[in-house]
């Protein structure tokens, strides 16, 4: 299975408030993505896209729980779409 590089943002109490507008959400990750873009290498681009949540599984311990990760459900933007992929030589 192939992993691609992804952002996610935390923003607390995203569903609660109507601060955040879909037009708003979509201008921070686009901002994300190009800052990578201009600061990082090809092969460290958000290829996995933006994805902003409300919360971040943890463990018992505190720590992020990285598995539970993949399934988040949030605002996400999905940029290349299989555009950056290259071949070996």
């Amino acid at each position: 299975m192939l992993e691609l590089p992804l952002y996610l943002k935390l923003i607390k109490n995203l569903e609660k408030t109507d601060d955040y507008s879909r037009t708003q959400l979509h201008a921070l990750a686009n901002s994300v993505k190009e800052a990578v873009e201009k600061n990082c290498v090809y092969y460290k681009w958000l290829r996995g896209g933006v994805t902003i949540v409300n919360s971040i599984p943890k463990s018992p311990s505190g720590k992020t729980a990285r598995a539970a990760l993949k399934d988040l459900q949030g605002f996400h933007v999905d940029y290349y779409k299989g555009t950056l992929t290259r071949n070996k030589l």
